[in-house]
């Protein structure tokens, strides 16, 4: 499931491309901002797919072995400690992913010399070496946390595969680490038994979710012109025109989502943008937006044009 900052960072992408554009749509940005996020996924089940691809490299090294012309004792014992690891196999046996994958046609065909390279530093890590010599029966958490640490420590850590999966989409450029958490928190909530039916990830948490989605392109943009006017009235010694384009956009976005999203608490609001900027924009925007935001939301306070409920009360 997306996170909100990962919505947040997707919808200033599409609202960022839509003020450089000449043929705009808000409709169009929507569909934009909702096919972004469905690339997410794509990238999710990508990196099931390719522990399924070193299952299969694994699993053609043994077979190989036993079909030497004089095969050692330990070829024809081979251990299978790896390509019989049960999380693997309930993540490539299980129905959503078998499904989404030949619907999304996704494969790792084209890049199979990526494939090997990834297995053969698998195969050559510490955690490969001390998870295969181990004496005991392999047991369903050591799977989990093996499977685990291949994500933090193989997958994570390496350039070459997040290069390569930075070519192969403009999408996945900012999405990593959140898809590979998503994944890891997925095999965490794992458990033994026959669970091939059971959804492995779903696209949104809940109705809000879905309602954030679809709404902060849309209010932001149906009213902007009102909050640049704010915005202006509250710059001191700057002009408009000569702010950073990124920074008048996080403002934009930061006054939607503060006058628009009742249950959303100002202060999570604030400190989400001002997180954005510190990635996004130059070097001080985080202390111009944090100046700016809290001189425009005291005058719309004072206008009574912000209304928080529930949980948005909170400080």
């Amino acid at each position: 499931m997306v996170s909100r900052r990962l919505l947040r960072i997707k919808a200033m992408q599409v609202l960022y491309s839509y003020m450089q554009s000449t043929e705009k749509s808000i409709n169009q940005a929507e569909k934009e901002l909702f096919f972004s996020i469905s690339k997410s996924y794509d990238l999710f089940f990508l990196h099931i797919a390719l522990l399924a691809e070193m299952v299969k490299l694994a699993e053609e090294k043994i077979e190989k072995a036993k079909n030497k012309r004089l095969p050692t004792k330990e070829d024809l014992n081979p251990n299978r400690r790896f390509v019989d690891n049960k999380i693997i196999r309930q993540l490539t046996d299980n129905q959503q992913y078998i499904e989404y994958v030949q619907r999304q046609k996704l494969t790792w065909n084209t890049n199979e010399e990526l494939v090997r390279s990834v297995f053969n530093t698998l195969m050559e890590s510490e955690l490969y070496q001390s998870y295969m010599s181990s004496a005991e029966t392999s047991k369903y958490s050591d799977d989990q946390e093996f499977v685990i640490q291949i994500i933090e420590s193989i997958f994570a850590e390496n350039e070459y595969l997040v290069q390569a999966l930075e070519e192969m989409s403009i999408y996945w450029n900012d999405d990593f680490e959140f898809v590979l958490s998503m994944l890891i928190k997925s095999i965490e909530g794992m458990k033994i038994g026959n669970t091939h039916m059971k959804r492995l990830v779903q696209t949104f948490s809940n109705e809000e979710d879905i309602d954030f989605a679809k709404n902060i392109i849309r209010k932001t943009l149906l009213n902007k012109k009102q909050y640049e006017e704010l915005i202006d009235k509250h710059i001191k010694n700057w002009e408009l025109e000569r702010i950073a384009q990124m920074d008048i956009l996080i403002l934009l976005m930061a006054i939607s989502e503060i006058s628009n999203f009742e249950l959303i608490p100002i202060k999570v609001s604030m400190n989400e943008y001002i997180e954005l900027s510190k990635f996004y924009s130059t070097e001080k925007s985080s202390e111009f937006i944090n100046g700016v935001l809290e001189n425009c939301i005291e005058e719309l306070k004072s206008n009574q044009k912000v209304k928080k409920v529930g949980r948005g009360l909170k400080e």
